[in-house]
C-alpha cells in the first residue's frame, strides 16, 4: 500500500499562521485585561445615617472633586427601608464649573435592593476630567413617603472636597460613595508584552515544525528500509 508522506516545506507552509493566530490572539485579550482592571477609590465608607427619603420633593446633592481622568464608574450605596418600592429615581451628574448637565440615569426602586449600591456607569464620551468639581444629584418625579429610597451617609464630614446638601442645605456628612478608575498600562509596556509574546509563540512554532519534520524524516527512512527489504 502506498504511503504519502509530507515534505519538510510543507509542514512549515502549514504551520506558519499558528505563532500569527496566537498572537493576535494574546494580543487581543491583553488589551481586553488591562481595560478590564480597576482600581477603588472610597470617597466614604462610614454609613452611620440615612439622609431620609428621597420623595418628589426632594434634592439631594453630593459634591465632589473627581481622583483621576478614568473614572469607569461610580458606586453609591442605598437603602429601601426593607420593603419594596416601586417610585422612579434619577441621579444626574453634573460639571460644577461650567453648570452643565453631563448626563441623567434613570432607576426603577423596584431593582434597588436593600443595603445594595448602585451602580453609575459612566457612559463613553463623557469626559471626567481629574481635579475638576463634579455633583451627583439624586431625586424623584413621583416618590412619596412609605414609597421611596434613601441613601447612607457619614454623621460627620469625611470628605473635605466636597459637600452634601438636602434641598440646599448642608448636612454634617457625605455619602457612602466608592469610584471605579481603569488601571491603564503605558504604550511602552504594552509593545513589550507584544514583542515579548510574539517571540515566545514564533520560537515554539519554529520548535514544532523542527520536531514534526524530524518525525516525518524518520518516518520516511523507516519506509524506505522496509520497501528495500521487500524488494
Amino acid at each position: 500500500m502506498k504511503k504519502f508522506h509530507i515534505k519538510r516545506s510543507e509542514i512549515k507552509y502549514q504551520l506558519i499562521w499558528i505563532p500569527i493566530v496566537v498572537y493576535f490572539i494574546g494580543i487581543i485579550f491583553f488589551n481586553v485585561n488591562i481595560n478590564s482592571k480597576t482600581i477603588d477609590i472610597v470617597l466614604n465608607k462610614e454609613a452611620n445615617v440615612s439622609i431620609g427619603e428621597i420623595t418628589k420633593d426632594t434634592v439631594i446633592e453630593q459634591s465632589f472633586v473627581s481622583p483621576s481622568d478614568n473614572v469607569d464608574s461610580i458606586d453609591v450605596q442605598f437603602a429601601t427601608y426593607g420593603r419594596k418600592n416601586d417610585s422612579t429615581l434619577y441621579v444626574k451628574l453634573y460639571d460644577v464649573a461650567n453648570d452643565l448637565l453631563l448626563f441623567t440615569w434613570h432607576f426603577s426602586a423596584s431593582d434597588i435592593e436593600d443595603n445594595s449600591y448602585l451602580y453609575l456607569k459612566i457612559p463613553n464620551g463623557i469626559l471626567i476630567t481629574k481635579n475638576d468639581e463634579y455633583r451627583l444629584t439624586f431625586d424623584s418625579d413621583d416618590a412619596v413617603v412609605g414609597n421611596a429610597v434613601t441613601i447612607w451617609a457619614s454623621n460627620s464630614d469625611r470628605y473635605k472636597l466636597g459637600k452634601l446638601t438636602i434641598n440646599g442645605s448642608n448636612f454634617l456628612g457625605d455619602l457612602v460613595i466608592t469610584f471605579h478608575i481603569l488601571k491603564r498600562q503605558s504604550k511602552m509596556l504594552i509593545i513589550l508584552y507584544s514583542l515579548f509574546s510574539f517571540s515566545v509563540v514564533l520560537f515554539f512554532a519554529k520548535f514544532t515544525v523542527y520536531y514534526m519534520s524530524k518525525r516525518v524524516n524518520i518516518e520516511s527512512h523507516k519506509d524506505e528500509v522496509n520497501n528495500d527489504g521487500i524488494q
